[in-house]
Protein backbone atom coordinates (compact mmCIF):
# COMPACT_ATOMS: atom_id res chain seq x y z
CA UNK A 1 0.00 0.00 0.00
CA UNK A 2 1.52 3.23 -1.31
CA UNK A 3 1.93 6.28 1.83
CA UNK A 4 -0.98 8.19 2.61
CA UNK A 5 -0.80 12.12 2.35
CA UNK A 6 -2.09 13.95 5.71
CA UNK A 7 -5.46 14.79 4.37
CA UNK A 8 -6.14 11.06 3.50
CA UNK A 9 -4.47 9.83 6.89
CA UNK A 10 -7.00 11.64 9.23
CA UNK A 11 -9.77 10.81 6.74
CA UNK A 12 -8.91 7.37 7.22
CA UNK A 13 -8.78 7.13 11.17
CA UNK A 14 -12.30 7.83 11.17
CA UNK A 15 -13.49 4.87 9.25
CA UNK A 16 -13.10 0.55 9.08
CA UNK A 17 -9.96 -0.13 7.34
CA UNK A 18 -11.33 -1.77 4.52
CA UNK A 19 -13.66 1.19 3.71
CA UNK A 20 -12.18 3.35 0.33
CA UNK A 21 -12.76 7.00 -0.48
CA UNK A 22 -15.28 8.65 -2.87
CA UNK A 23 -14.35 12.03 -4.31
CA UNK A 24 -16.67 14.57 -6.95
CA UNK A 25 -16.69 17.71 -6.82
CA UNK A 26 -15.23 18.55 -3.06
CA UNK A 27 -17.67 16.16 -1.89
CA UNK A 28 -15.69 13.26 -0.32
CA UNK A 29 -16.21 10.77 2.50
CA UNK A 30 -15.25 6.94 2.83
CA UNK A 31 -17.86 4.40 2.42
CA UNK A 32 -18.11 0.32 3.10
CA UNK A 33 -16.30 -1.05 -0.53
CA UNK A 34 -19.32 -2.36 -1.88
CA UNK A 35 -20.73 1.26 -2.62
CA UNK A 36 -20.08 2.72 -5.87
CA UNK A 37 -20.95 6.14 -7.60
CA UNK A 38 -24.94 5.35 -8.86
CA UNK A 39 -25.63 8.47 -10.11
CA UNK A 40 -24.45 12.30 -10.74
CA UNK A 41 -25.83 14.99 -11.89
CA UNK A 42 -24.94 19.18 -11.36
CA UNK A 43 -21.61 20.40 -11.15
CA UNK A 44 -19.12 22.60 -8.03
CA UNK A 45 -22.07 24.91 -6.93
CA UNK A 46 -25.09 22.89 -7.31
CA UNK A 47 -25.13 18.88 -7.90
CA UNK A 48 -26.51 15.91 -6.69
CA UNK A 49 -24.77 12.61 -6.00
CA UNK A 50 -25.77 8.44 -5.34
CA UNK A 51 -23.70 6.04 -4.10
CA UNK A 52 -25.68 2.20 -4.38
CA UNK A 53 -24.24 -0.89 -3.17
CA UNK A 54 -24.98 -2.80 -6.29
CA UNK A 55 -29.26 -2.57 -6.91
CA UNK A 56 -30.15 -0.15 -3.96
CA UNK A 57 -29.11 2.92 -2.84
CA UNK A 58 -26.97 4.04 0.01
CA UNK A 59 -25.62 7.57 0.22
CA UNK A 60 -27.13 10.67 -1.07
CA UNK A 61 -25.58 14.43 -1.32
CA UNK A 62 -26.94 17.34 -2.10
CA UNK A 63 -25.50 20.58 -2.66
CA UNK A 64 -25.77 24.31 -3.52
CA UNK A 65 -24.09 27.63 -2.80
CA UNK A 66 -27.18 29.31 -2.17
CA UNK A 67 -27.21 31.19 1.05
CA UNK A 68 -29.70 29.23 3.94
CA UNK A 69 -31.97 29.17 6.59
CA UNK A 70 -31.02 25.82 8.45
CA UNK A 71 -34.11 25.10 10.34
CA UNK A 72 -36.23 25.82 6.93
CA UNK A 73 -34.18 24.12 4.99
CA UNK A 74 -34.78 21.25 7.71
CA UNK A 75 -38.60 21.90 7.23
CA UNK A 76 -38.90 21.51 3.97
CA UNK A 77 -36.81 18.51 3.70
CA UNK A 78 -38.74 16.77 6.20
CA UNK A 79 -41.92 17.79 4.42
CA UNK A 80 -41.15 16.67 1.05
CA UNK A 81 -40.77 13.49 2.46
CA UNK A 82 -43.33 10.85 0.95
CA UNK A 83 -44.61 13.11 -1.45
CA UNK A 84 -45.78 11.60 -4.81
CA UNK A 85 -43.59 12.67 -7.80
CA UNK A 86 -44.54 15.38 -10.19
CA UNK A 87 -46.97 13.93 -12.38
CA UNK A 88 -48.77 11.43 -9.78
CA UNK A 89 -51.59 11.60 -8.37
CA UNK A 90 -51.06 9.37 -5.54
CA UNK A 91 -51.64 10.59 -1.85
CA UNK A 92 -48.46 11.28 0.51
CA UNK A 93 -47.10 8.20 1.94
CA UNK A 94 -48.56 7.93 5.46
CA UNK A 95 -46.18 5.32 6.80
CA UNK A 96 -43.00 8.12 6.24
CA UNK A 97 -42.38 8.82 10.30
CA UNK A 98 -39.34 11.72 10.77
CA UNK A 99 -37.28 12.65 13.40
CA UNK A 100 -34.88 16.22 14.21
CA UNK A 101 -32.68 16.76 16.92
CA UNK A 102 -30.87 13.32 15.84
CA UNK A 103 -26.64 13.40 16.46
CA UNK A 104 -25.26 12.20 13.96
CA UNK A 105 -21.96 14.38 13.89
CA UNK A 106 -20.58 16.24 16.41
CA UNK A 107 -20.45 20.23 16.64
CA UNK A 108 -16.68 19.55 17.78
CA UNK A 109 -16.16 17.56 14.48
CA UNK A 110 -17.35 19.91 12.48
CA UNK A 111 -16.41 23.01 13.90
CA UNK A 112 -16.82 25.73 11.28
CA UNK A 113 -20.48 23.96 10.34
CA UNK A 114 -24.07 25.06 11.31
CA UNK A 115 -25.58 22.05 11.14
CA UNK A 116 -28.87 20.05 12.34
CA UNK A 117 -29.47 15.97 12.11
CA UNK A 118 -32.35 13.93 11.36
CA UNK A 119 -33.59 10.50 11.31
CA UNK A 120 -36.54 9.14 9.42
CA UNK A 121 -38.21 5.41 8.07
CA UNK A 122 -40.37 4.23 6.10
CA UNK A 123 -42.60 0.71 7.03
CA UNK A 124 -40.30 -1.48 8.97
CA UNK A 125 -37.91 -2.06 6.26
CA UNK A 126 -36.21 1.67 4.84
CA UNK A 127 -34.35 3.74 7.23
CA UNK A 128 -32.50 6.71 7.24
CA UNK A 129 -30.32 9.05 8.99
CA UNK A 130 -28.52 12.23 7.88
CA UNK A 131 -27.64 15.70 8.24
CA UNK A 132 -28.08 18.92 6.55
CA UNK A 133 -25.52 21.82 7.42
CA UNK A 134 -23.86 25.15 6.32
CA UNK A 135 -20.77 25.47 5.60
CA UNK A 136 -18.96 28.65 6.73
CA UNK A 137 -15.89 27.87 4.78
CA UNK A 138 -17.06 27.16 1.24
CA UNK A 139 -20.55 28.59 1.68
CA UNK A 140 -22.39 25.28 0.55
CA UNK A 141 -25.65 23.86 1.78
CA UNK A 142 -25.64 20.08 1.85
CA UNK A 143 -28.16 17.69 2.65
CA UNK A 144 -26.22 14.03 2.94
CA UNK A 145 -28.14 10.62 4.04
CA UNK A 146 -27.15 7.29 4.45
CA UNK A 147 -29.89 4.48 4.05
CA UNK A 148 -30.47 0.90 5.82
CA UNK A 149 -32.70 -1.82 5.06
CA UNK A 150 -34.01 -4.41 7.55
CA UNK A 151 -32.39 -4.42 10.57
CA UNK A 152 -29.50 -2.56 9.77
CA UNK A 153 -29.23 0.57 12.16
CA UNK A 154 -29.33 4.20 10.23
CA UNK A 155 -27.99 6.29 12.85
CA UNK A 156 -24.98 4.26 13.66
CA UNK A 157 -24.16 3.75 9.69
CA UNK A 158 -24.92 8.02 9.00
CA UNK A 159 -22.68 8.11 12.23
CA UNK A 160 -19.67 6.50 10.57
CA UNK A 161 -20.00 7.44 6.80
CA UNK A 162 -20.45 11.37 7.52
CA UNK A 163 -17.92 12.05 10.25
CA UNK A 164 -15.60 11.53 6.96
CA UNK A 165 -17.58 13.78 4.87
CA UNK A 166 -16.12 16.71 3.41
CA UNK A 167 -17.32 19.62 1.52
CA UNK A 168 -14.67 21.54 -0.03
CA UNK A 169 -10.89 21.51 -0.73
CA UNK A 170 -8.34 20.48 1.90
CA UNK A 171 -4.88 22.07 2.11
CA UNK A 172 -5.54 23.25 -1.64
CA UNK A 173 -6.59 19.90 -2.65
CA UNK A 174 -9.76 18.40 -4.29
CA UNK A 175 -10.20 15.03 -3.77
CA UNK A 176 -11.68 12.89 -7.18
CA UNK A 177 -11.91 9.42 -6.70
CA UNK A 178 -14.82 6.55 -7.69
CA UNK A 179 -14.41 2.95 -9.46
CA UNK A 180 -10.92 2.19 -7.69
CA UNK A 181 -9.53 5.46 -9.30
CA UNK A 182 -8.08 8.03 -6.05
CA UNK A 183 -6.69 11.15 -6.89
CA UNK A 184 -6.49 14.51 -5.44
CA UNK A 185 -6.36 18.37 -7.99
CA UNK A 186 -5.26 21.43 -6.79
CA UNK A 187 -8.17 23.60 -6.23
CA UNK A 188 -8.47 25.60 -9.41
CA UNK A 189 -8.81 23.10 -12.08
CA UNK A 190 -12.32 22.81 -12.59
CA UNK A 191 -13.79 19.69 -14.25
CA UNK A 192 -14.84 20.22 -17.87
CA UNK A 193 -15.62 17.11 -18.85
CA UNK A 194 -15.68 13.22 -17.76
CA UNK A 195 -15.58 9.68 -18.99
CA UNK A 196 -17.27 6.72 -16.73
CA UNK A 197 -16.67 3.49 -18.79
CA UNK A 198 -16.55 0.23 -17.29
CA UNK A 199 -12.53 -0.41 -18.87
CA UNK A 200 -11.79 3.36 -19.15
CA UNK A 201 -11.88 6.08 -16.78
CA UNK A 202 -11.15 9.82 -17.59
CA UNK A 203 -11.31 13.23 -15.51
CA UNK A 204 -10.72 16.65 -17.51
CA UNK A 205 -10.02 19.45 -15.98
CA UNK A 206 -9.52 23.02 -17.00
CA UNK A 207 -7.36 26.10 -15.32
CA UNK A 208 -7.68 29.04 -17.72
CA UNK A 209 -6.09 27.71 -20.58
CA UNK A 210 -4.02 24.75 -18.78
CA UNK A 211 -5.03 21.80 -19.23
CA UNK A 212 -5.21 18.77 -16.80
CA UNK A 213 -6.74 15.11 -17.63
CA UNK A 214 -6.26 11.95 -15.50
CA UNK A 215 -7.09 8.57 -17.32
CA UNK A 216 -7.63 4.89 -15.83
CA UNK A 217 -7.45 1.75 -18.48
CA UNK A 218 -8.65 -1.35 -16.87
CA UNK A 219 -7.71 -5.37 -17.72
CA UNK A 220 -4.24 -3.65 -18.56
CA UNK A 221 -2.55 -7.10 -18.88
CA UNK A 222 -4.77 -7.82 -21.58
CA UNK A 223 -3.66 -4.50 -23.17
CA UNK A 224 0.26 -5.38 -22.96
CA UNK A 225 -0.04 -9.13 -24.00
CA UNK A 226 1.68 -8.67 -27.02
CA UNK A 227 3.41 -5.63 -26.84
CA UNK A 228 5.55 -3.15 -23.96
CA UNK A 229 4.26 0.01 -22.43
CA UNK A 230 5.88 2.19 -24.62
CA UNK A 231 4.90 0.77 -27.81
CA UNK A 232 1.02 0.56 -26.89
CA UNK A 233 1.39 4.62 -25.76
CA UNK A 234 2.64 5.35 -28.87
CA UNK A 235 0.51 3.34 -31.07
CA UNK A 236 -2.64 4.11 -29.02
CA UNK A 237 -2.42 7.21 -27.67
CA UNK A 238 0.41 9.36 -29.23
CA UNK A 239 -0.70 9.15 -32.89
CA UNK A 240 -4.06 10.10 -31.46
CA UNK A 241 -3.64 13.26 -30.12
CA UNK A 242 -3.72 15.33 -33.16
CA UNK A 243 -2.65 18.71 -31.76
CA UNK A 244 0.59 17.38 -29.55
CA UNK A 245 3.05 15.09 -30.94
CA UNK A 246 3.78 12.95 -27.96
CA UNK A 247 7.41 11.73 -27.14
CA UNK A 248 7.68 8.82 -24.62
CA UNK A 249 10.77 8.04 -22.81
CA UNK A 250 11.19 5.33 -20.06
CA UNK A 251 10.91 5.61 -16.40
CA UNK A 252 10.35 3.98 -13.32
CA UNK A 253 7.00 5.42 -11.69
CA UNK A 254 5.91 4.01 -8.29
CA UNK A 255 7.84 1.37 -8.10
CA UNK A 256 6.39 -0.17 -11.54
CA UNK A 257 7.75 0.26 -15.26
CA UNK A 258 6.68 3.97 -16.23
CA UNK A 259 6.78 6.42 -18.98
CA UNK A 260 7.36 10.26 -19.10
CA UNK A 261 6.05 11.97 -21.98
CA UNK A 262 6.91 15.48 -23.74
CA UNK A 263 4.33 16.96 -26.23
CA UNK A 264 5.55 19.34 -28.71
CA UNK A 265 2.50 21.24 -30.89
CA UNK A 266 1.64 20.28 -34.14
CA UNK A 267 -0.53 24.00 -34.91
CA UNK A 268 1.56 25.53 -37.65
CA UNK A 269 1.18 28.81 -36.20
CA UNK A 270 2.33 28.07 -32.86
CA UNK A 271 5.22 26.17 -34.41
CA UNK A 272 6.12 29.42 -36.25
CA UNK A 273 5.63 31.42 -32.95
CA UNK A 274 7.40 29.22 -31.68
CA UNK A 275 10.51 29.19 -33.86
CA UNK A 276 10.30 33.12 -33.58
CA UNK A 277 10.86 33.02 -30.52
CA UNK A 278 13.92 30.55 -30.49
CA UNK A 279 15.67 32.44 -33.19
CA UNK A 280 15.19 36.07 -30.60
CA UNK A 281 16.38 33.85 -27.86
CA UNK A 282 19.72 32.64 -29.75
CA UNK A 283 20.16 36.45 -31.28
CA UNK A 284 20.02 37.74 -27.22
CA UNK A 285 23.01 34.71 -26.30
CA UNK A 286 19.74 32.62 -24.78
CA UNK A 287 20.52 28.92 -24.94
CA UNK A 288 17.54 27.85 -22.73
CA UNK A 289 14.91 25.30 -24.87
CA UNK A 290 11.27 26.53 -24.67
CA UNK A 291 9.25 24.59 -22.44
CA UNK A 292 7.03 21.87 -24.49
CA UNK A 293 3.61 22.22 -24.63
CA UNK A 294 2.73 19.11 -22.63
CA UNK A 295 4.08 17.19 -19.93
CA UNK A 296 2.76 13.70 -18.65
CA UNK A 297 3.20 10.71 -16.78
CA UNK A 298 1.83 6.72 -17.89
CA UNK A 299 2.63 3.76 -15.65
CA UNK A 300 1.35 0.04 -15.25
CA UNK A 301 0.48 -1.10 -12.23
CA UNK A 302 0.61 -5.38 -12.53
CA UNK A 303 -1.13 -5.53 -8.34
CA UNK A 304 -4.20 -3.49 -9.99
CA UNK A 305 -3.95 -4.83 -13.53
CA UNK A 306 -4.30 -0.93 -14.36
CA UNK A 307 -2.70 1.82 -16.56
CA UNK A 308 -2.46 5.22 -15.42
CA UNK A 309 -1.58 8.61 -17.36
CA UNK A 310 -1.41 11.90 -15.63
CA UNK A 311 -1.22 14.43 -18.87
CA UNK A 312 -0.65 18.67 -18.58
CA UNK A 313 -1.61 20.70 -21.97
CA UNK A 314 -0.97 24.34 -22.44
CA UNK A 315 1.73 25.55 -20.52
CA UNK A 316 1.95 22.62 -17.97
CA UNK A 317 2.89 22.59 -14.65
CA UNK A 318 5.79 20.28 -13.35
CA UNK A 319 4.84 20.72 -9.96
CA UNK A 320 0.88 19.98 -10.50
CA UNK A 321 1.82 17.01 -13.08
CA UNK A 322 4.57 15.46 -9.98
CA UNK A 323 1.59 16.34 -7.31
CA UNK A 324 -1.11 14.79 -9.07
CA UNK A 325 0.71 11.86 -9.87
CA UNK A 326 2.36 11.34 -6.76
CA UNK A 327 -1.81 11.72 -5.19
CA UNK A 328 -2.92 8.33 -7.17
CA UNK A 329 -2.97 5.50 -4.83
CA UNK A 330 -2.78 2.64 -7.68
CA UNK A 331 -2.65 -0.57 -5.39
Amino acid sequence: MEKLSGRQKRISDRAPADWVRFGWQGISCLTPPDWSLGAIGGEYKQGYLRLDDGSRPRLEVRWNKQEADLSRTVDKYLKSLGKPRRGLRLRRNPAIAAKRDVRIVSQRAKPNKRMEGFAWSEGEELHCAGVIWVCKDCGRTVIAQVRSYGKEEAVALAQEVLATLEDHAVEGRISWALYGLESEVPEGYALKSQSLMAGYLELAFLKGKRRLRISRWGLAENMLANTDLKEWFETRLARSKREIRWQAQELGLKDHIGLEITGFTRKIPQQLQRLALTGARRMIGKKAPLPPEGLGKVWYCPESNRIYLVECVQDPETAVLEEVTESIVCH
